[in-house]
């Protein structure tokens, strides 16, 4: 009877099987369970980022009426505070920083910061120069960004592979003088400031749409440095594409532009240049407001507007940017690489809840908004700014991190470290510590 019981069929032994396997994963969770508990990094916990990142403030709802909020959060370890920025002239107010640039200068790096407040005396005006940290003497200089007189000031900066700095002159919109005589700057580094080039005077220097209703808006001419590291590229909206030399002090138009507001330029590592056209139609029954993509072939010399294949619906892109894979990004929308299609094979990000922002606008709910893509460090990381903060992308294991709530550009100097600004202070991430 033993022994009927022990054999009593196929069927049961089956059942004994799955009893057994069922308690063997039991105790496999629950030992995984108690190693996550504890503390121990399993390998799908362990993070890809050297710092810490914040979850989405709602991964799955939010409150209608009060929207998600955050407190302010600083870059976190190994971000570390390098110094403090100099303080501002008096009677400033309403400060923005944009650290722009870093360049080696001797065994030192000097990263370049841009400064742009209102000033209240008499009048408001706006106003800016630059403040230049020395990591070797660890010390600040201010340089004076006004080029012309009245409001007529360089607003972004530029290094030539010959190690010259330049300059692009724009007019703030609260000054009441002329737009500028010429686009570009050269920075005299005996003297300490930034010189006009009138040699490019012929190039327009600005675009207004002259339209009541979207106030006049007033677009300056974009610039570019070249492949080369030599040559400018000039981007006068509703007008032409121009390259500069300034060995020859030469200019040369390279296609016409009509109708096309062209913002953030970039070159392809072949020399396509893509562009961005903000169109919109206010004479349409509703108002129609988009960003279109455009590319000049370095072979055919032909400007043709490219499809975008990606569902960008509440998505208001505003940068591209062209990563060492030689995929061209539209922010977190999405990207194309080249292929053997004519325009490129796209791939659709899927939409994070990290980037849900809190603001509501014109009634509408509170709304995803598309992080800007901004730069990619030698690691391959590619960095994003968003109304929420700051932002990394490993596009390797496709993992998102929000580092910090404040807002800034990000540079890398020729150590490999990484540099941003929060809370009036300048931040540094050794990649290569």
């Amino acid at each position: 009877m033993r022994t009927v019981l022990f054999n009593s069929g196929p069927r049961k032994a089956l059942r004994n099987m799955r009893a057994g396997l069922l308690l063997l994963g039991l105790l496999i969770t629950i030992v995984s369970c108690t190693l996550t508990g504890s503390g121990v990094d399993t390998q799908q916990q362990k993070s890809i980022f050297p710092f810490s990142c914040t979850p989405p403030l709602e991964p799955f709802a939010y409150n209608y009426d009060n929207g998600p909020s955050q407190p302010q959060t600083l870059p976190g370890f190994p971000w570390e505070e390098i110094s403090s920025l100099i303080n501002l002239p008096e009677y400033a107010v309403i400060p923005i920083y944009e650290i722009q640039l870093t360049r080696a200068v001797g065994d030192a790096d000097e990263i370049w910061i841009q400064r742009n407040w209102i000033e209240r005396k008499d009048e408001d005006k706006r106003v800016s120069d630059y403040v230049v940290y020395n990591t070797e003497s660890d010390k600040w200089k201010v340089i004076p960004s006004q080029v012309e007189n009245g409001g007529v000031y360089v607003d972004q900066i530029y290094e030539d592979r010959d190690g010259n700095l330049w300059g692009r002159n724009v007019v703030y919109v609260t000054s009441d003088v002329e737009k500028p005589t010429t686009i570009l700057s050269k920075f005299d580094p005996v003297l300490e400031r930034f010189i006009p080039q009138s040699q490019i005077e012929t190039i327009p220097t600005h675009y207004s749409t002259g339209d009541s209703r979207s106030s006049g808006l007033d677009y300056p001419s974009e610039v570019l440095l070249g492949l080369d590291g030599a040559n400018f590229l000039i981007f006068a909206h509703n007008d032409a594409i121009y390259e500069y030399n300034p060995s020859k002090q030469s200019t040369k138009e390279l296609v016409k532009i009509p109708g096309i507001i062209a913002l953030s330029p970039i070159v392809s590592p072949i020399g396509d240049i893509y562009l961005l056209n903000h169109f919109f139609d206010y004479s349409a029954v509703s108002y129609i407001e988009r960003m279109d993509l455009y590319k000049l072939s370095w072979q055919s010399h032909e400007f043709v507007r490219v499809p975008i294949h990606l569902d960008v619906r509440g998505a208001f892109f505003l940068n591209i940017f062209i990563d060492k894979q030689e995929r061209l990004w539209l922010d977190s929308v999405g990207w194309m690489e080249s292929s053997d299609s004519p325009y490129g094979t796209w791939y659709q990000l899927q939409r994070s809840p990290l980037f849900t922002y809190s603001t509501r606008e014109s009634g509408n709910d509170y709304r995803w908004r598309p992080a800007r893509v901004i730069f990619q460090s030698s690691d391959n990381s590619l960095w994003f700014r968003h109304e929420n903060g700051m932002f990394a992308l490993d596009t390797i294991q496709g993992e998102w991190c929000w580092f910090t709530t404040y807002q800034s550009n990000i540079v890398e100097d020729s150590d490999n470290n990484l540099w941003m600004i929060a809370d009036n202070k300048l931040y540094k991430l050794a990649l290569n510590p």
